[in-house]
């Protein structure tokens, strides 16, 4: 699909705006965590982004003003690029028109789950706790930082997208921006490279897809039954932790496994719990979990059961361990210390 110039400059200047948004919460985020904040790269990041508003519009001309007046004097046009025309024209409704009836009819909220008729399911990834900005938030000391880098890059491919889309008369006016931009995708390059938190982000995100499997996000019925037991137990809440917990080569593992058992819903379902681990320990969640596999001859026989039930013990088991070792850090050194030689009860 072509694009015009106009498309092109509408799409530069929103893209901008997000950027700026991105470039002040890192700004807030370097006050917060100054102590934190890795230097050097993210320091380019965050000037070339300042720069961006200033090579967009320092090429606009405005030498016809005192002829046709201000761009906030006059009508607002479709073809206008000024920033009070393009800002305007986004709160300006878009209406569908019934021409049976002869009156505009608006979309409603949600479009879509209307003409599927069925109620909207949830979706994890869509809801924003299993994309990869999600898992890079829970990343401790600098996960904040890592997951702004990552926002700012996604945003900036699509900055990409608009302004170099042709290599035209477009992009050659605005090559400041167009330097600006490499500066910054250099800049985020090496920031990628230096952290092997992203490869993990990455590397789980797609172990979590490939877990969930396929979700109609509008018809839960559509979906099969580790599915439907993964977002109904909320297992979602439990899967961020990982990316502190398990390293690079452990989520690797995990991924070339399920590869080659995308199709198990056994499988699928272990993968999950494993994922979830000592966060997983309650007996009414393994009540309901069971109940819910007698849907599935592949998860009724009784070595699936049987491993389901293993799965879940070494759940509990890790849930256990874990709280013996919350305890003892709450517990002072020298009552440890007595506890040790039995000198109290």
């Amino acid at each position: 699909m072509s694009l015009s110039d106009k498309e092109r400059i509408n799409g530069l200047y929103y893209s901008i705006h997000r950027l700026s948004g991105l470039r002040r919460n890192l700004i807030t985020a370097k006050q917060k965590n100054d102590d934190q904040y890795p230097l050097d790269h993210y320091d380019v990041v965050e000037n070339q982004l300042d720069k961006l508003w200033h090579c967009l519009l320092a090429g606009q001309s405005n030498s016809m003003h005192w002829f046709f007046g201000s761009a906030t004097s006059n009508l607002v046009q479709v073809d206008d690029n000024s920033p009070w025309a393009v800002a305007v024209q986004r709160h300006m409704p878009s209406l569908e028109f019934e021409w049976k009836l002869g009156t505009p009819a608006q979309w409603s909220e949600d479009p879509l789950a209307d003409l599927t008729g069925n109620e909207k399911f949830f979706d994890p990834f869509d809801s924003g706790f299993l994309t990869i900005t999600a898992l890079l938030q829970e990343v401790k000391y600098d996960g904040v930082f890592l997951a702004l880098v990552f926002d700012i890059y996604q945003e900036l491919e699509t900055l990409s997208y608009y302004l170099r889309r042709y290599c035209d008369e477009l992009l050659t006016k605005l090559a400041d921006l167009d330097q600006a931009l490499s500066a910054i995708l250099g800049a985020c390059f090496s920031i990628f490279c230096e952290s092997e938190e992203y490869g993990k982000a990455y590397v789980l995100h797609n172990v979590c897809k490939l877990l969930y499997g396929s979700i109609n996000s509008f018809d839960k019925d559509k979906n099969d039954v580790v599915t439907r037991w993964a977002v109904r137990q909320c297992i979602h809440h439990d899967i961020p932790p990982v990316m502190d917990e398990w390293s690079m080569k452990e989520i690797a593992e995990l991924h070339l496994h399920i590869v080659h058992h995308e199709d198990d819903l056994l499988e699928r379902l272990l993968g999950l719990m494993r994922l979830a681990g000592k966060r997983y320990y309650y007996d009414h969640q393994y009540k309901e979990l069971c109940n819910m596999m007698k849907e599935e001859a592949a998860l009724r026989k009784t070595k699936a059961r049987s491993s389901i039930k293993e799965q879940f013990e070494a759940c509990k088991k890790a849930h256990e361990e874990s709280e013996k070792e919350d305890r003892k850090k709450d517990t002072p050194f020298a009552e440890r210390q007595l506890g040790i030689y039995g000198y109290w009860e």
